[in-house]
């Protein structure tokens, strides 16, 4: 590369001129403390379902199952095996209370009061699989069986359940970063608002039926930062009130189903269930408390190393630019040139 003071002076002013009214942060990879972050809610799941109830008798495979007919009189033919209208609902819900953890990363910059989050991610459960209790409410025409004989006014019940597994409860910020107000408190220790879309995921496990939701909502977070040197403290809370009713309206697999028998009791009447997915209806209310440490993150941009970009890192930059300096080789090409400058700039730009 022919060596040229003047056009490299040229470039340094022209650089340092350009960029001395661009923003530049600090950055900082938080982690969330599971030992001090907590969420406590009240989580609910509808799911309402239509189809139909058949017997699992079948002549030669299963000759002793149980047989369904619409109607509580009149002929009962020895082969018949009739499906039954019938509706269900399954109702899951309870509290949680348990511990979170996860990551995320924030950018500080006190100059302009802005604060960034990126990549925030957060395991509501904390690894944990909590059980939830669930309630089954049928709804079906009158009917009635043989083997065992039976019948079933057409009277809606609800029946307990049993409980369900609650194996997944994240809360995921959409890729890509959003900024927020931030407010110097005192020297170092800056309240902050900020809101970023994200998605709420659940996984429950009823008894090996495996149900999963994907729900769009917002993190919404409000609180405090500590800096000191090259680390920070970070408390803050996300109020989670949301919401969603869907009505997806696809068939779920055929499933069995033991059904105590009612007039008389004290049987059970086997059936195979085929139904439609028609509604579901998801709720989680409560307050997420968070306690994060955080230390300053790998950044391009902070060519001096000292834990923030700046305009001491530009001055760095293109000393060692002017000097020839291997370590101003920004884009690895082994070369240090003018894109090396247009390089480091973008990345300076973009902050840390």
């Amino acid at each position: 590369m022919r060596n040229d003071p003047a056009g490299k002076a040229i470039i340094v002013a022209t650089a340092v001129g350009a960029l001395s009214a661009l923003v530049q942060g600090q950055t900082f990879e938080f982690t969330i403390s599971p030992h001090a972050s907590s969420l406590a809610a009240n989580l609910g799941f509808d799911a309402q379902t239509t189809g139909t109830l058949t017997g699992d008798w079948i002549a030669d495979a299963n000759p002793g199952g149980t047989r369904t007919k619409p109607g509580l009189l009149g002929a009962f033919g020895p082969a018949e095996n009739v499906p039954v209208d019938v509706a269900l609902g399954l109702s899951l819900g309870g509290d949680i209370d348990g511990a979170t953890s996860g990551s995320f990363r924030i950018t500080l910059d006190a100059a302009s009061g802005e604060i960034g989050v990126e990549g925030f991610d957060a395991d509501l459960l904390a690894g944990g699989t909590p059980s939830l209790p669930a309630l089954l409410s049928v709804e079906a025409e009158s009917f009635r069986t043989r083997q065992p004989d039976s019948a079933y006014p057409g009277v809606p019940t609800d029946l307990p359940a049993g409980e369900f597994r609650l194996t997944d409860l994240s809360l995921a910020q959409v890729p890509g970063p959003v900024s927020g107000a931030m407010t110097e408190l005192e020297p170092d220790r800056f309240g902050f608002t900020l809101v970023a879309p994200a998605v709420l995921n659940a996984a429950f496990d009823l008894n090996g039926w495996p149900v999963e939701i994907a729900a769009p909502t917002e993190l919404m977070l409000a609180g405090e930062i500590t800096v000191s040197g090259g680390a920070a403290t970070l408390t803050a809370v996300h109020w989670i009130d949301h919401a969603e009713l869907q009505q997806p309206g696809v068939p779920l697999p055929q499933f069995p189903m033991e059904l105590p028998t009612v007039l008389p009791p004290g049987a059970t009447a086997h059936v195979l269930v085929d139904l439609a997915l028609d509604e579901v209806a998801t709720s989680i209310v409560g307050r997420l408390v968070l306690s994060a440490e955080g230390v300053v993150g790998g950044c391009d941009a902070d060519f001096n190393s000292d834990g923030a970009a700046n305009t001491l890192d530009v001055i760095a930059f293109l000393g060692a630019w002017s000097a020839h300096d291997l370590d101003a080789d920004f884009n690895g090409d082994a070369a240090v040139n003018s894109l090396d400058v247009v390089d480091f700039l973008n990345a300076w730009a973009r902050g840390c």
